[in-house]
């Protein structure tokens, strides 16, 4: 995630120096992904052995060090800063906010430390997101020698939970779920030892001081801990489906090789043909049903840790009899992932004094019912999943923001990121244009997904997906208050979708009311184009968008438009021939409604066979061939 600064450093190396040989003060402000990253100590041991003085600081967005010191010194550490920095950081600016010679002191006391958070006014926030478990803590989990051996919340400045447990910036640890746990004594000498790579690591635990695992099954005995993590395991290798509490939420996991489980998994998620999702140990393992190309490992093997949808080999099906037709039906890819966290880890593997022997795949799955979304407390763990779910493995650290697994394709040698969230989410995203308004935009009904922008940088959410249920639409209205307590900033004007009963549209309005400020209304294709064109620096051009139905500004259903964007209007140029949507917005969720209603209206009668391709029973094309005959459903 390093990335090369664009700063007032170059102007700080080529203008005219004072002395070398004088003492200064020079305070310095980074910004980018610089919090939850284990950048101030880096920051730290650098400073230290450079001989300055100073301090270290997290503000609301934003890291400010103070030096002292030499002024050679000084430099020599402004030059070293970007190459000395974590792998998970990425430094966007280092502004040098002021510079003053100071007295040469009696004795260097070379005393560096890193104090205590404070705000700043209007920063820009990068908020960390989630990262995946390193290998140093993976290493130490799997290690019977070690104290955190089979630790579940192991974790260190490198990896762990960031987004879902943190209430508000700047990132420290009473600002997140973490609070609610006491460091021992040796994390806390951990936490305060320079060498040491959790030094000033917010997650830190350990068995002794960290969160805690429960195991409950209907009818049965609670237990903790290491005997809670034995049980889990346990109940997938009798073909049981477990709840698992990881890190933005619920998972579903059973054994892939079980295709009794499997069939119930799906029967029970009132998922009949969608793919599942497996986890593995490592690429290696997966090579065997999947083919692997250096660039999705690499990505699959990143702190993101996304599912990587990836292509299935000839012989999958005959791989150690993994039945891929339950997995993954009518498709020749699968979706893959590596365990995201200890937890996920310690499902997969069989350590000494285990029973139960590993497992070679585990399946995968949200834990949610089916069009709501995932749950993230014991309480929803336990009302929602009660009628899947045959038994729960969860922990009492708090999850403070639902996030699914991040869903990812490699196309050629470029990442497409079809679900963002755990990993991606909330990431800044830089504009190529600066906007004149900060800007909350609330999304649409399907797929929803909400972003703040301000200046040349968008704050986007984790993908919050369909809006169907009061669960689904409470979890949008957090995560969009969420969004702006973490920027510390209100927005100047709120967009919405054009269509009126969207539940975002909604929410929006009453969000503009309560702030009194403007409600925007945005045409759904229009803002589907002018994404695309900001995606790629853009600011006007032609755009085609072919994006289902969407409210038009003349009061029709749109769908398949071609428009021109310019700098500060659009004009859409070119569509369809409009026909009827039978069902309204059932024909938006099942595309082949349109197509039919197209071969109605042109006179086509499709055959048997082309009904079966669109899993249309002869019943309901005749209500949709009526439907389509008629100007009930015009648009």
């Amino acid at each position: 995630m390093q990335s090369g600064p664009t700063s007032e450093r170059e102007a700080w190396h080529t203008r005219q120096r004072p002395d070398p040989l004088i003492f200064a003060r020079c305070e310095v402000e980074l910004s980018g992904v610089v919090q939850g990253v284990g950048l101030r100590p880096a920051i730290y041991r650098l400073a230290t052995k450079a001989g300055l003085s100073g301090s270290v600081q997290n503000r609301s967005g934003t890291v400010r060090i103070i030096l002292e010191g030499p002024q050679r010194d000084i430099d020599n550490f402004v030059r070293l800063l970007p190459r000395a920095l974590p792998p998970n950081a990425a430094l966007e600016k280092i502004r040098i906010v002021s510079h003053i010679p100071i007295p040469l002191p009696d004795k260097a006391a070379h005393h560096f430390e890193i104090i205590a958070s404070e705000p700043d006014e209007r920063a820009d926030v990068c908020v960390p997101p989630d990262l995946a478990i390193c290998d140093a803590c993976r290493a130490e989990v799997l290690d019977p020698m070690n104290r955190r051996f089979r630790h579940p919340f192991a974790t260190c400045t490198n990896c762990g939970p960031r987004y879902t447990i943190l209430s508000k910036m700047p990132y420290d640890r009473a600002n997140t779920s973490m609070i609610a746990f006491e460091m021992c004594t040796a994390c806390r000498a951990e936490y305060t030892d320079p060498n040491d790579r959790r030094f000033h690591a917010e997650t830190i635990a350990c068995p002794n001081c960290g969160p805690q695992l429960s195991f409950r099954k209907p009818n049965a005995a609670e237990t903790n801990g290491t005997d809670a993590l034995l049980a889990a395991r346990a109940e997938i290798a009798r073909g049981g489906i477990l709840a698992v509490k990881g890190i933005g939420g619920f998972l579903l996991a059973v054994d892939p090789f079980n295709a009794y489980a499997v069939r119930r998994l799906r029967t029970r998620k009132r998922r009949p043909h969608k793919p599942f999702a497996i986890m593995v140990e490592s690429a290696k393992v997966a090579e065997q049903w999947v083919i692997i190309a250096d660039s999705a490992r690499k990505l699959m093997e990143s702190p993101r840790c996304p599912i990587v949808i990836l292509p299935l080999r000839p012989t999958a099906d005959q791989a150690n009899g993994l039945p891929i037709d339950l997995i993954s039906p009518d498709t020749p890819t699968v979706g893959v992932m590596l365990p995201s966290a200890p937890l996920l880890l310690l499902l997969l593997v069989q350590l000494p004094g285990d029973p139960t022997p590993p497992f070679q795949a585990l399946i995968m799955t949200s834990g949610n019912r089916h069009d709501e979304p995932i749950a993230v407390t014991d309480e929803e763990g336990e009302s929602l999943l009660r009628d899947i779910a045959d038994a729960i493995l969860t922990h009492d650290r708090e999850i403070l923001r639902r996030c699914d697994d991040s869903v990812c394709a490699i196309r050629g040698q470029t990442t497409q990121v079809w679900r963002r969230a755990r990993g991606y989410a909330p990431e800044i995203l830089h504009l190529a244009q600066p906007i004149r308004r900060s800007v909350l935009a609330m999304g649409a009904e399907i797929k929803n997904t909400i972003a703040f922008g301000y200046g040349s940088s968008v704050l986007i959410s984790q993908h919050l997906g369909d809006l169907s249920s009061p669960e689904a639409n409470d979890a949008m209205e957090k995560t969009a208050e969420g969004l702006l307590r973490l920027s510390e900033r209100e927005p100047d004007c709120v967009a919405v979708d054009l269509h009126p009963d969207m539940h975002p549209t909604r929410y929006g309005e009453r969000i503009a009311s309560r702030l009194s400020v403007p409600l925007v209304k945005v045409q759904h294709h229009a803002a589907h184009a002018a994404a695309v064109l900001a995606e790629h620096g853009l600011s006007a051009g032609p755009a085609l968008v072919f994006d289902g139905g969407g409210l038009g500004v003349d009061g029709s259903i749109w769908g398949a438009e071609m428009f021109l964007i310019e700098e500060h209007s659009w004009k859409r140029v070119a569509s369809f021939s409009p026909v009827p949507l039978p069902g309204g917005d059932a024909a938006v969720r099942m595309p082949s409604r349109q197509l039919l209603a197209r071969w109605v209206k042109s006179g086509i009668t499709p055959s048997a066979e082309w009904l079966k391709k669109l899993n249309v029973p002869e019943d309901e094309y005749a209500a949709v061939a009526s439907m389509s005959s008629s100007d009930a459903c015009g648009v």
